[in-house]
């Protein structure tokens, strides 16, 4: 069996200004211009933008794979378009409930991106956070999402990324009886094996120098970036989700 390795970026909207469409973010949208040079940069130096599944099948030689959650219009609108000129896939995480909605992508977008070879997965129902809720409507945000994205693309849904990160311990009993094979989460970090999927947050501040280091797992930006995560971390845990959002925009910045 080939050896798992590979990367994993987790976009949101690719907007330059708040007038862009889809849905402006201070820290999590990326201008267009840093995600074109990001994309040549993958170009470059040999990285190849797969899909989950291929980058698990171990068959590439240096496999990445770019993610967006929340389904922003942007995603559609920019990202797949420059997406298909460099030959590239990607994995789009949707929240159900958002689809064809103000800001968001249509079923008919999700189904041409489907049909260009990108994977569209879930990302939940409502985007609550999964540690959040109880038993019953853990379960219910798990189905309905995977069921929604499916009926929009006619295909089946085997990934289902947390948002906010939150609630792969609530998670992980679930996913597989609810006909889910992978989890997404946003724990910074490299993938050699199946489960969980790490991810690297690229944000308003992500340059090609920070890009390069996370992509290598070296550096003093690689490392700064797991220290800020660790706090982060430790910070939810002490202040919960509610107030955790308000420190959030200042300590995320890399």
């Amino acid at each position: 069996m080939s050896k798992i390795s590979f990367t994993s970026l987790m976009y949101h909207g690719i907007h330059s200004t708040p007038e862009c469409d889809g849905c402006f973010d201070a820290v999590y949208s990326v201008t267009r211009e840093s995600f074109v040079a990001q994309l040549d940069y993958l170009l470059a130096n040999q990285y190849q933008a797969v899909t989950l599944e291929q980058a698990l099948s171990g068959e590439y030689q240096k496999p990445v794979v770019i993610t967006f959650d929340d389904g922003d219009v942007s995603n559609y609108s920019f990202a797949f378009p420059e997406l298909k000129k460099r030959n590239m896939l990607a994995e789009f995480y949707i929240t159900s409930d958002w689809i064809d909605t103000p800001g968001y992508m249509s079923g008919q977008q999700l189904l041409e991106m489907h049909q260009a070879g990108m994977s569209i997965q879930a990302h939940g129902q409502t985007h609550a956070y999964m540690s959040d809720l109880e038993p019953e409507a853990l379960e219910q945000e798990l189905k309905i999402s995977k069921q929604k994205v499916e009926a929009a693309t006619q295909h089946p849904v085997h990934t289902v990324a947390l948002p906010g990160g939150r609630g792969l311990k609530q998670v992980l009993p679930l996913y597989q009886k609810l006909g889910y094979s992978y989890i997404a989460t946003s724990v910074l970090g490299h993938n050699k094996q199946k489960q969980p999927i790490n991810r690297i947050t690229m944000t308003s501040n992500t340059s090609i120098k920070v890009l390069a280091n996370m992509l290598s797992g070296t550096g003093m930006l690689y490392w700064k970036a797991i220290i800020v995560q660790q706090v982060l971390t430790l910070a939810k845990r002490l202040l919960g989700n509610k107030n955790y959002e308000k420190i959030r925009s200042k300590l995320i910045r890399v």
